[in-house]
């Protein structure tokens, strides 16, 4: 089970660039609390959620026989 952060609905983005997760809830936590002492983040919800990788759509199934 993997668990991410998400903050005002939204999933944490690292540097604007991937999701990161983590493997415990711990140290999603840990992280979340140090992402709620920064300014920007002050007045933002954050929580940590499970994470369900479920594909929403199938964009190419290749060249699959």
């Amino acid at each position: 089970m993997y668990y991410v952060i998400m903050i005002d609905d939204i999933p944490y983005m690292k540097e604007g660039c991937y999701i990161p997760t983590y493997e415990t809830v711990d140290a999603a936590e840990k992280w979340a609390r140090k992402l709620s002492t920064f300014g920007g983040y002050r007045n933002s919800k954050i929580e940590v959620t499970r994470a369900t990788f479920k594909p929403i759509t199938t964009v190419s199934e290749g060249l699959r026989k």
